[in-house]
Parts: structure tokens; sequence; C-alpha cells
């Protein structure tokens, strides 16, 4: 545990030291500044840890080196390996040029915290604020277990970037490459097309009525397809209920969403609002869902680093700027409890102890 608030402590002293740094340089230098240097320690933890380290890392280590001597087509690999088929792609390049594993590792690591350090860049307007929860949260050390799946998560994050710039074709292809590195990475399909249209107050909240009601059946749907399929009742028997603080979190993340709602102006034609509300949406629906369907957790994981970025906006729409350093310390001994609470559960988190190489 010492490494890793190591990590986390590492944040608020970068910070500071950045601004002094930033003195010498224009003012406008210090949150890039600040934000790659964090990105580059937190890039090299990642990179470079052993094998030991993240329940997945050992199983896409083995499937590395049982494709590594043979010779059958990418499609055939990845069938054989349940493993979709970017993924395998990627893996089978790296090593038709002679890297091994650790290549591999790092190129993951790279992609993923170049996609939350785009998404951090174009989003937030407090970055301290989106790398403390992105850390505190454990959204980073979740990575380390599943990361095929935030390796897709952060493709998907680098696509809404295009949206910015009207360029919707592009994010969508960005999109469309996540999914075949995971499944999972096709779910921004929806908040692809949830923010192309600009809607009202009343036709919000209808489609959030309309939600709730086809929701039970959908996830009832789901639920039993997962049951059915080899390949995804692994997830399904793995999911543990919403214990209190899941389902607290969660009532409490309602009741925020629904004030963001109300102050929400529905007449703005920016997209970055749009994703923040459609994004919010998602967010607190899937977690509300996950407190009768559990299966859920591992889709709220595709959406829910999403939060990084909305938190700031959140406060910014609240008028609470003023309250930034009060806000960044509560959030900071927030993620103390977490890290503390979680990360020593390696019936999940298992990244513990941390060795390099």
């Amino acid at each position: 545990m010492v490494t890793y608030y190591f990590i986390y402590c590492s944040v608020p002293l970068i910070y500071y030291f950045s601004s002094l740094i930033s003195k010498f340089l224009k003012p406008y230098n210090l949150k890039k500044i600040f934000l790659n240097v964090t990105l580059v320690i937190l890039f090299v933890f990642s990179a470079f840890r052993a094998l030991s380290v993240g329940t997945d890392t050992i199983t896409y280590f083995n499937i590395f080196e049982w494709m590594n001597g043979l010779e059958m087509p990418v499609s055939e690999m990845a069938k054989e390996a349940h493993i979709e088929y970017g993924y395998i792609f990627i893996n089978k390049v790296i090593s038709s040029f002679g890297g091994n594993f650790r290549v591999v590792m790092i190129l993951v690591s790279f992609i993923t915290l170049l996609g939350i350090g785009r998404y951090i860049l174009y989003f937030s307007s407090n970055y301290l604020t989106s790398l403390i929860i992105f850390i505190g949260f454990t959204y980073y050390f979740l990575s380390f277990n599943i990361s095929r799946q935030f390796l897709a998560i952060s493709i998907d994050l680098f696509s809404l970037s295009f949206l910015l710039k009207k360029e919707k074709w592009k994010s969508l292809t960005f999109i469309l490459i996540a999914g075949l590195i995971h499944n999972s990475g096709f779910l921004f399909i929806v908040l692809w097309l949830l923010s192309q249209v600009n809607i009202s107050k009343i036709k919000f909240i209808f489609l959030g009525i309309f939600s709730v009601i086809f929701s039970v059946p959908i996830c009832k749907f789901i639920e039993n397809y997962m049951g059915a399929n080899v390949r995804y009742n692994v997830i399904l028997n793995s999911t543990s209920s919403k214990g209190l603080f899941g389902i607290v979190y969660s009532l409490a993340l309602l009741l925020v969403f629904i004030l963001y709602v109300i102050d929400f102006n529905f007449s703005s034609n920016n997209i970055k609002d749009r994703l923040f509300l459609y994004s919010f949406l998602i967010i607190t629906f899937i977690n509300i869902m996950e407190i009768f369907f559990p299966f859920l957790g591992r889709i709220r994981y595709t959406f829910e680093v999403l939060i990084i970025a909305i938190i700031p906006n959140v406060i910014d729409e609240f008028r609470l700027k003023r309250y930034y350093p009060i806000i960044n310390i509560i959030i900071f001994l927030l993620g103390v409890i977490i890290m503390y609470k979680l990360i020593p559960n390696n019936s999940f988190y298992g990244i513990l102890p941390y060795k390099a190489f």
C-alpha cells in the first residue's frame, strides 16, 4: 500500500512544484506541466509493474506466449483465446517485430494514460480535482486489473475530443476501434448518438421515464444471455451485490444529478454541456440499476471514469469555484478512505504487493 499512497500523495506535491516552476514560464503552462508530469509518473508505475500486479496481467502474458509461436490467422487466435480481434492483433504485430509482453504493457499503459490525459485536457476545468479522483477513487489502479477493458475505455475517451471539433465520424471510428479491443467499447455509441441530440427539459424527463420503464426487462434479458454464454457467465458469477457504501453512493449520485438537471441550461447548443448531461445520466442510471442487477458493475466501469471531468463541471455549475481548495481536500481524504477500503480487497483488487518488473 505504501507505493500506492506515494503515487496518490505525489499529485498535490507535483501541483505545488508545477506552480513554482510556472512562475518562470507563461501562466497557462501550469496546468499542462502538472498534467504531463503526473501522467508520466503514472505511466512508469503502470508500464513497468510485475506480472503479479493486476488480476488479468498474467492471463494476458500467457496469451501472448501462447500465440507467439502460432502460425494461424488472427481471427482464429481471437476465437481460440476468447479475446476480441483488436487486442490479439496488437499482440501479433508486436510479436512479429520481435517484441515481448513488456512492450505490450508499455504500449497499453501509454495509450490508456494518453486517452485519460486528453479527456482531462479537453473536458476538465480543474486538472487537480480530476487526477485526485482518477487515482483516489481507484480508477487508475483498476486499469492494472482490467487493462484490456480500460484500454478500450481510454480510446473511447480519446474519441470524445473529436466531437468538440465537430469531427463526429472520426470520433465514431475511434469508438469502433475501442470495441474491437473490448466489446464494452461499443457502448460509447450510445453516448455518441445522444450527443447529437439537443433536447428540451420536458423531453429529457420523458427520456428518463422511458429508460426506467424499459430498463428492467432489458437488464433481465442481458442477465439471461450472459448466464447462457460460457464466456460471460464467469463475469455474472463473479459479481456481487452492492454494499451499504455502494448504495449510499448511488443515492447521493442520484440526488446530485437531479440538482444538476434542475440547474442545467437545456437551451445551450454547447456539445460539451450535452456530453456532460448525458454522461451523468448514464452513470447515475447504471449505478442505481446495479443495486438490483450486480452484473452491471462491469458496464459501469466503461462509463464511470467520465466522472473525473464531470465532478469539476458540477462544481462549476453549482458556482462553488471559490471553494476548490476545501473541496479538493475533502475529495483527497475521501480517496484515502476508498483506497484503504478497496485496494486490500484482493477478491478483485489484486494489485498487492506492488513490484516492478
